[in-house]
């Protein structure tokens, strides 16, 4: 097993391939989308709280640009989450069915 392998394995379980497999057959989209706009609702509030703090006011963010903004780094955090996911979950399986215990010895 290599280091990559290694670290995908990191914090998965019988339970963890559980909740993903659940997850999957919600789908793809649907997770992405849903992790995404998570992460867009955190980034746009964290900006207006940083924009309060600074200025005192709300007027000065550029609403419609830092939305946008937030939403495209939040689909693309869904997306590297979905593939990180996908990833570890393939090598879990794959160690599950090379360990000593599933060949029978």
């Amino acid at each position: 097993m290599n280091r990559l392998d290694k670290w995908l394995l990191r914090g998965w379980d019988s339970e963890r391939e559980t909740r993903w497999e659940r997850t999957r057959a919600k789908g793809k989209l649907r997770y992405i989308f849903g992790v995404g706009l998570a992460f867009a609702t955190g980034i746009l509030m964290i900006r207006m709280f940083k924009s309060l703090v600074d200025t005192n006011t709300l007027e000065k963010i550029d609403l419609p640009f830092h939305l946008i903004q937030a939403l495209v780094a939040g689909i693309l955090f869904g997306v590297g989450k979905w593939i990180s996911n996908e990833r570890g979950y393939h090598a879990y399986k794959a160690s599950k069915q090379n360990s000593p215990s599933n060949n029978g010895i």
